[in-house]
């Protein structure tokens, strides 16, 4: 990546350039050197902006909350991660809604804001089922359960029985 950005920055390949940025940040963030990887992913978003490319952006965005989760701190995390989400939604793409609301889940449920991840859960469950996205239906599903059972640790007076499965209902 490191060469190919040199190359790119060479020809000033204004549209390559913030992609590669991405890659790096990626690799980074594989690592798990978090640190490293937002300094790419900030370099990629501001290059995404003048370009306008809010799908990317939103993409970057989501980057920068997984690195913030990544260093456990949920406020940038959330932050960025309901940036994307907001892009997507008004991108219409509904894969990067299903997943970005997953993420968003993710940080509620280890900020122990049971009621929210369960509200992002199920519309990435939603979402999955409408575009047949089994992966995400079936990590949904295992979420859900999930919230459910670190509700019950806390408080298991506070679970409806009848309600663990979305689409269930009280008999």
């Amino acid at each position: 990546y490191l060469k190919a950005l040199k190359i790119q920055e060479e020809l000033n390949d204004v549209r390559i350039i913030p992609l590669t940025l991405t890659g790096i940040g990626n690799v980074y963030l594989t690592v798990k050197n978090s640190k490293k990887a937002l300094e790419y992913f900030f370099n990629a978003l501001k290059k995404f902006e003048v370009l306008h490319d809010e799908s990317n952006m939103a993409l970057c965005m989501y980057n920068i909350g997984s690195a913030y989760a990544e260093m456990h701190q949920d406020g940038p995390a959330l932050e960025y991660r309901l940036k994307a989400l907001e892009l997507f939604e008004r991108l219409d793409n509904k894969f990067g809604v299903m997943a970005v609301a997953n993420a968003v889940a993710n940080v509620y449920l280890r900020s122990r804001s049971y009621m929210k991840s369960l509200e992002y859960l199920q519309k990435s469950y939603r979402i999955s089922k409408e575009i047949g996205s089994r992966e995400y239906e079936a990590l949904a599903l295992q979420s859900m359960c999930d919230v459910y059972m670190c509700i019950a640790r806390d408080d298991s007076s506070s679970i409806e029985r009848g309600n663990l499965i979305p689409g269930s209902s009280k008999e």
